[in-house]
């Protein structure tokens, strides 16, 4: 079955009731054996990634050509498991360019700014406890949103992957990132949900990118620290030519 992805301010309250509840179950779910909740395995597994401890190498996540395609798989392994605690679920896109767009809300993603007067189960150590805190240390999830500091562009003109990755990711990317502070800020930044409607809407400037310059626009020989279109990315491992197209999985509407 196609999965059709959906912008997060169109989400009718069922459906973001839906998406709110499959993320405390997957919080709460830890496989027989297993060290941490099946939630608490992907924020592990970012972390690694993105710091290279463990054996992990951290290239293959950030700050190379495989940046687009290790988050894309990354998406498709977490909305897997979404779908397993309820089919009707996906994960939504934010399009920070509009702002909040009623992100923040208690029914939803909680506030803005942990500070603040809420009700939201992401910010109680009960329901949502911490367990890999990566360079914060807190218990608790932190979030502090600087709303001017959301970027309101994106470079999608440029022809060239490897030029359309770098300016994504060193740009928007790495802005939303900072401008939600907290969690949000670190190699375990997963922590927060918002890092996978981030993502999401990041997964679907690119796909915009494929369907104007070619789906199969990845460069086929690697260089450096970048991944060719053929070479093995860690931790799956996959190429990121069986992510390239992506139609078969998931589609964007519009």
């Amino acid at each position: 079955m196609t999965v059709v992805r959906q912008d997060q301010a169109t989400l009718d309250p069922a459906r973001r009731r839906a998406f709110l509840a499959a993320l405390l179950a997957l919080k709460r779910q830890r496989p027989a054996g297993a060290e941490l909740s099946v939630y608490d395995g992907f924020v592990r597994t970012h972390d690694r990634y993105f710091r290279g401890v463990a054996g992990a190498v951290a290239t293959h996540a950030h700050g190379a050509w495989s940046f687009l395609p290790w988050h894309r798989r990354f998406l498709l392994d977490f909305e897997d498991a979404l779908r397993a605690v309820d089919p009707q679920v996906s994960v939504p896109w934010w399009d920070w360019r509009r702002g909040d767009a009623g992100l923040f809300a208690d029914d939803f993603l909680g506030p803005a700014d942990d500070r603040d007067p809420h009700d939201s189960p992401l910010f109680a150590a009960a329901t949502w406890p911490i367990a890999v805190p990566g360079q914060l240390g807190s218990a608790t999830l932190r979030r502090r949103l600087r709303p001017a500091a959301l970027p309101r562009r994106v470079a999608d003109d440029l022809a060239e992957f490897a030029e359309f990755t770098e300016a994504l990711e060193e740009g928007p990317h790495n802005a939303v990132h900072v401008a939600l502070g907290g969690h949000m800020a670190s190699g375990a930044s997963p922590n927060d949900p918002v890092f996978w409607l981030h993502h999401c809407f990041l997964d679907r400037l690119w796909s915009r990118w494929q369907d104007r310059y070619g789906a199969d626009a990845y460069p086929a020989r690697g260089s450096g620290r970048n991944r060719g279109r053929y070479d093995a990315i860690g931790p799956w491992p996959i190429t990121p030519d069986e992510v390239l197209d992506h139609r078969a999985r998931y589609t964007y509407p519009g």
